[in-house]
């Protein structure tokens, strides 16, 4: 296997370990460029070489993303371990090798982690394969004609192959069973570090305004965005996703008239997930803060931008975002916004994290991960409101699954209220006094 035509096995006695070496800066290869090589004699995988090399280097114009490169080699070299292992010539790969592949890494602890192989470690190492096959078949990448069925058979149709193997896996069923919900003193800490909420930045921008003018020299701080606070609001008392919430139209609650009181709650339709509408109850409090987000946050960046770009998004970027502002909040902003919170209020766990490099020696790191992620937002909604409901509806339950938008009911009763009996039945007014302003 170490040559690139190979189609023989090894004999067990000269099994062959791949691992990965880094090249040195050369006119060919650019520094630490990830080779794989046998750990013995240090014979180089070729195929692969060659695959990285015009993938990465020949036929890339732009800057090399090295994480991208190294992810790609790791993959190369895990299934090339797999051939190795179970003596089958890279050449003679068929799609039931792949399977077989996957499977094998269903069952596997990662060494570099610790823990089982996400679901998406593992779709992207078939993806990999994938296209390192393309580019196999499309160079002849053999001497003699492969096999029948292999991957790089002539005859085989590989156009549907090739779209079969495309497909992701699913999430295993067992892979997220880990649900968190943020308890009334943790979401008040959490929703404080992301910012004011708008009625708040608005009355401390009018106080900078009104008030006397600065000493020479004195810089007067500008109130924080409140954008990632009411986004993040927003999930917590409606239970919508991340991307449903970056993706609320501003017209939709630009002409919305204000809210009889702000108990009432607001019907809203929303597009979900699989493009479905379902109906969404805000908070008329909430409502009346959006809208002033609307009115003055919102509005000072545009004034700023000369109305140049007339937003179709609800929730912007602020003026700090530079070349950005004034772009639609996206969902890795907003998850990286919720998480860096999580640490500045002191909501994270000491976590240790092994990994073995590629001379197999092991190091133990220790760092702080949040305890929680932007979807728990969701996961509490469905906890807090089965508790602000039951003392007045015998089927809780069922306004959560329409507000979530599950089509079945399983899910909104084993994944999203599995945790609810771990909470007293009062708390829920505990965290309407904590949560929701002034109740």
């Amino acid at each position: 296997m170490s040559e690139l035509n190979s189609t023989e096995a090894h004999a067990p006695d000269d099994s062959i370990y791949w691992v990965i070496s880094h090249a040195p800066a050369s006119s060919v290869l650019p520094e630490r460029f990830p080779i794989i090589v046998d750990e013995l004699t240090r014979v180089v995988c070729e195929p692969a070489l060659l695959y990285l090399y015009e993938k990465f280097v020949k036929n890339n114009s732009n800057k090399i993303v090295e994480n991208t490169l190294d992810a790609s080699a790791e993959d190369l070299k895990e299934w090339f371990r797999f051939c190795e292992e179970f003596g089958l010539p890279w050449t003679f790969a068929s799609e039931s090798d792949i399977t077989a592949f996957n499977k094998a890494m269903r069952a596997t602890i990662s060494p570099l982690t610790g823990q089982r192989y996400k679901t998406a470690t593992i779709n992207r190492r078939k993806t990999t394969i994938r296209q390192f096959y393309v580019w196999a078949r499309g160079n002849k990448m053999y001497r003699k004609a492969p096999p029948a069925d292999s991957l790089l058979d002539p005859e085989l149709d590989f156009t549907a192959v090739n779209a079969r193997i495309r497909k992701p896996l699913k999430v295993a069923a067992d892979e997220n069973k880990e649900v968190s919900v943020i308890q009334a003193t943790q979401s008040q800490k959490i929703l404080k570090a992301l910012g004011p909420l708008p009625s708040e930045r608005t009355a401390q921008r009018d106080f900078n305004q009104n008030s006397a003018p600065p000493v020479t020299g004195e810089i007067i701080p500008k109130p924080k965005s409140s954008r990632d606070r009411i986004a993040t609001q927003v999930s917590l008392e409606t239970g919508m996703r991340i991307s449903e919430v970056c993706g609320l139209p501003l017209k939709k609650f630009a002409r919305l008239a204000d809210p009889a009181s702000d108990t009432v709650d607001v019907h809203i339709k929303i597009i979900g997930k699989g493009n479905k509408s379902r109906r969404v109850d805000f908070p008329g409090w909430l409502i009346l803060e959006i809208k002033n987000y609307i009115r003055c946050e919102s509005q000072e960046i545009l004034t700023a931008l000369n109305g140049s770009n007339e937003p179709q998004a609800l929730f912007i970027n602020p003026l700090s975002a530079g070349t950005h502002a004034g772009k639609p909040l996206q969902v890795r902003t907003l998850q990286r916004a919720f998480l860096n919170a999580c640490r500045s209020a002191g909501e994270t766990k000491v976590e240790k994290i092994q990994k073995f490099d590629s001379s197999g020696v092991l190091t133990v790191h220790h760092v702080d991960t949040p305890l929680f992620n932007y979807h728990d937002t969701r996961h509490t909604y469905a906890v807090w409101t089965y508790y602000t409901r039951k003392k007045t509806d015998p089927e809780p339950w069922l306004y959560i699954q329409a507000r979530l938008g599950h089509v079945d009911l399983k899910t909104t009763l084993q994944r999203y209220l599995k945790l609810a009996s771990d909470f007293e039945p009062d708390i829920s007014d505990r965290y309407l006094k904590l949560v929701k302003p002034n109740a």
